[in-house]
């Protein structure tokens, strides 16, 4: 049997040592088959606390871990996220990641581990009670971001940090064409999957606890796909019953799909990436649904677009991703402060490129999973400026901000989510 502390240290070390995605990891963790359930909380929970953890780890070692001993490190954040876990006796855990340390091959690692995890059993609560005040601990992100966070939320930005530091909820949105969400609510209970309508989306529900997918009534069949309640509502807002829609930066599908069930006439699945592309198409041979998939950069209109306006676009643009941290900790680890300016360059790209290809009277909704006003408001706010033909729609959920609404990640409740309909003048 695979021992998955380990293999969660190896994960980790990917991401800390390598630069690689989780996401990427997760992909080639299905080795694990019925353990990978615990893989998972194993190495997302430690990457959500790993600058506690380097906290922590700073002042349970006699010497500073050298750079290059990034497994040895990994290992000990395994271990550390296990002993903060109040459902994990302290004496289990430190000796099963003690023998994760023999399995990795770390040489003198295994007394290192065994002599911190035990130092952090008698020490740990005193020492965190005195690193609780510490921004960054409380944070639980790099100082440049946990900075951009208080200037853009103020009060708010603790309630911030403390979602991104739970597990996410599992949030099913229902194909409505085809059940009501009150009648796949008595499904769910009648297979003994506890369940609550959420009140962000009318077609969202979610689970007490996390099941696997083939685990949902009628999966298979496209009755329903998980989906955070934030996004759920983008179909909703674009009001594409009828019309001609893009869907740009459409991987890995699920607004597609939304986009369908929601009445789009026909939608064209745009995103740079054919493999991602895709899970697109296995997304639509799940529910039954088709659309039109091209593989392309969205903003060189000269190689995709066929030059007949659409009535709809929804341009989900790439993004920081810090919305979505506690479904995608690894962002706090590999995103860098330089990349804002970058992907703040490359939003204002897509919309002025896009916006060319928007019928006259017709509606973009410009969204992203940040919580950075330099990616949402103000990039919408600069657009509406130099577009004399461009105005904003109010929308009834989410915060009003300065241009478009904000929704914030919240325990329980919903991802972090920018919103801007922008409507093109007739």
């Amino acid at each position: 049997m695979t021992n998955v502390r380990a293999a969660a240290a190896k994960s980790i070390a990917q991401v800390i040592g390598e630069g690689r995605s989780l996401s990427d990891i997760a992909g080639q963790a299905n080795y694990l088959g019925d353990q990978k359930p615990f893989w998972q909380a194993l190495t997302y929970g430690a990457l959500r606390q790993y600058w506690q953890s380097e906290m922590l780890l700073r002042k349970l070692c006699t010497r500073p871990i050298h750079r290059d001993d990034v497994l040895l490190k990994a290992v000990l954040m395994v271990g550390l996220y296990q002993m903060r876990d109040e459902q994990t006796a302290s004496h289990a855990a430190i000796h099963e990641t003690v023998e994760a340390a023999h399995e990795l091959n770390l040489k003198k690692g295994a007394g290192l581990v065994n002599a911190v995890l035990r130092r952090f059993q008698r020490e740990g609560e005193a020492i965190m009670k005195k690193l609780g005040g510490h921004p960054q601990w409380q944070a639980s992100c790099p100082d440049w971001l946990g900075n951009a966070i208080r200037q853009a939320w103020g009060k708010e930005a603790r309630f911030v940090f403390a979602a991104q530091q739970a597990q996410a909820p599992m949030t099913i949105r229902v194909d409505l064409s085809r059940v009501s969400r009150d009648d796949y609510l008595a499904m769910l209970d009648d297979n003994g999957i506890g369940a609550q309508a959420s009140d962000i989306a009318e077609s969202a529900i979610t689970l007490d606890h996390p099941v696997p997918v083939t685990a949902l009534p009628n999966f298979e069949q496209g009755w329903a796909s998980v989906q955070d309640a934030a996004a759920q509502r983008c179909a909703a807002a674009l009001q594409v019953d009828g019309k001609r829609t893009l869907d740009a930066c459409a991987a890995p599908g699920g607004k597609t799909l939304h986009l369908l069930e929601s009445g789009a006439s026909e939608v064209l699945a745009l995103d740079i990436d054919d493999q991602r592309l895709e899970r697109v198409q296995q997304n639509l041979d799940r529910c039954q649904r088709t659309a039109e998939l091209v593989a392309a950069p969205a903003e060189k209109l000269n190689i995709w677009w066929d030059n007949k306006p659409f009535d709809r676009i929804l341009l989900d643009a790439p993004c920081s991703g810090t919305g979505v941290i506690r479904r995608h900790p690894d962002i706090t680890v590999l995103r860098r402060e330089e990349d804002i300016e970058q992907l703040v360059a490359t939003q204002a790209k897509l919309l002025q490129q896009l916006w060319q290809t928007l019928a006259p009277g017709g509606m973009m909704l410009y969204a992203t999973c940040s919580i950075l006003p330099a990616e949402n408001s103000e990039q919408v706010g600069k657009f509406i400026a130099e577009h004399p033909d461009a105005k904003l729609v109010p929308l009834d959920f989410a915060m009003p901000v300065e241009f478009g609404y904000q929704q914030l990640p919240s325990i329980d409740g919903p991802d972090g989510f920018y919103y801007a309909l922008i409507q093109k003048s007739s």
